[in-house]
């Protein structure tokens, strides 16, 4: 009798949540697991070792290709900024356009669950971790969303690593976006100037 009631409510769950049954389900892309883990491992050098060929500059960054790539991204590139008080550095991939809004939120919410699920090492770390999400909910109605995961480590050289899931309205079409960062506070780096 246990067993019928058991699934009867297994099936009720499966029918009614089906996103939710079909996540049960879903392993974390291994290739992009590698390719971030390459990325975190070069933190303590600021990214440095990722810098590929020189592609543009403006008055506060230069760009570059980025020597790793972003599994399914259209591009990855890695920034270096030019601040006085900040010389960090971030990659971003353009990881899916489209002119649909549900497709945009639909691969927004993936890449979100993705790096959920992904365990990562600091490294010099024996423990490995799960990102702390704060998640944004897309909206139509709103031209930009972004979820920004953090380690919570106290590490110095960690303390600042993020990455970031973003999906940005550009007039009618809309772009999904990953970012590895180090980002100081916005109140550590008040007062900078730009070299």
């Amino acid at each position: 009798m246990r067993s019928i009631k058991f699934l009867s409510l297994f099936f009720c769950f499966t029918i009614i949540y089906p996103s939710s049954y079909a996540q049960l389900f879903t392993k974390p892309n291994p290739a992009l697991s590698e390719a971030l883990q390459k990325m975190i491992n070069d933190i303590p050098n600021h990214l440095q070792n990722l810098q590929g060929a020189f592609l543009e500059k403006n008055q506060q960054s230069s760009t570059y290709e980025c020597k790793i790539k972003i599994p399914g991204s259209v591009n990855t590139t890695l920034t270096s900024y030019t601040s006085v008080k900040d010389n960090s550095k971030s990659v971003s991939a353009v990881i899916f356009e489209t002119e649909n809004f549900s497709e945009a939120k639909k691969k927004y919410n993936e890449l979100v669950n993705q790096l959920k699920m992904i365990s990562f090492k600091l490294p010099g770390e024996i423990n490995s971790f799960k990102w702390r999400v704060n998640y944004d909910k897309p909206d139509e109605n709103k031209n930009f969303s972004a979820s920004i995961f953090r380690t919570g480590s106290e590490k110095e050289e960690f303390k600042d690593l993020k990455l970031e899931v973003s999906l940005n309205a550009i007039i009618t079409s809309y772009t999904v976006s990953l970012f590895v960062y180090e980002k100081k506070e916005d109140d550590e780096i008040s007062g900078d100037n730009i070299k």
